[in-house]
């Protein structure tokens, strides 16, 4: 399997150099350089390989200004294929993080994660899903909660053990694998393993999703 490219399009010269720093040496991943524009690349409609999507960039540009386009969803037009993770700034306003998610970006995690958060978010995104780092749920439900989701017929057909609820509950208040593994009293492998069996329960790709559904259904509330 070829490895995933890794740009950067980011304003701080220092993150960027760490961003460089990990993927230059991080087996699976190699680090491309720069993202300076490209245009549409023939051949780029096979980036896909495996479900595994090979470029990748890492941006913090282009939510500042409300009213212009996104730069990432211009990016999209001009790299098909192209996936994009957001570095979110640490003290981010509810209305950045909202920005971000109409942004295009597949990904968003804040600048202050750690390299091993950074990691988990590159995988997701590469296998084709999209990454909200945990701390940042609870804000983006908030909002999805202000839509009104109709309860499908399947949504209710659902039947899910007390555990699975507790499983949604604890991530709709948004803590990590690593601590709802200490409130079960249960391995963080084990809490993984779980989300995979309760994915495909619900039909949905990953942990945002089911806590949306979960909200909708009325089996997890944001407390």
């Amino acid at each position: 399997m070829q490895p995933v490219n890794v740009y950067t399009y980011i304003s701080r010269e220092l993150i960027s150099i760490a961003i460089e720093a990990v993927f230059s040496s991080q087996k699976g991943y190699e680090f491309a350089g720069v993202y300076e524009g490209r245009s549409k690349r023939l051949g780029n409609i096979n980036n896909v390989v495996d479900h595994v999507v090979t470029d990748i960039v890492v941006t913090d540009i282009g939510l500042e200004e409300s009213n212009v386009e996104s730069p990432l969803l211009v990016m999209k037009r001009q790299w098909l294929g192209l996936r994009c993770l957001y570095l979110l700034p640490s003290q981010s306003d509810d209305s950045l993080i909202l920005r971000a998610l109409r942004s295009g970006a597949d990904g968003f995690i804040y600048e202050s994660a750690s390299k091993s958060v950074l990691l988990q978010a590159m995988k997701t995104i590469a296998s084709g899903h999209s990454f909200l780092q945990p701390d940042i749920t609870p804000i983006v439900l908030t909002e999805l909660r202000k839509s009104r989701y109709p309860i499908q017929e399947s949504d209710v057909s659902v039947d899910l053990t007390e555990r699975e609820r507790m499983l949604l509950q604890l991530s709709a208040d948004g803590l990590s694998n690593q601590q709802i593994s200490d409130v079960l009293h249960v391995h963080e492998k084990t809490v993984r393993n779980m989300w995979s069996m309760l994915f495909q329960k619900l039909g949905v790709g990953d942990r945002t999703q089911a806590v949306l559904w979960a909200i909708r259904t009325g089996n997890a509330e944001l407390r």
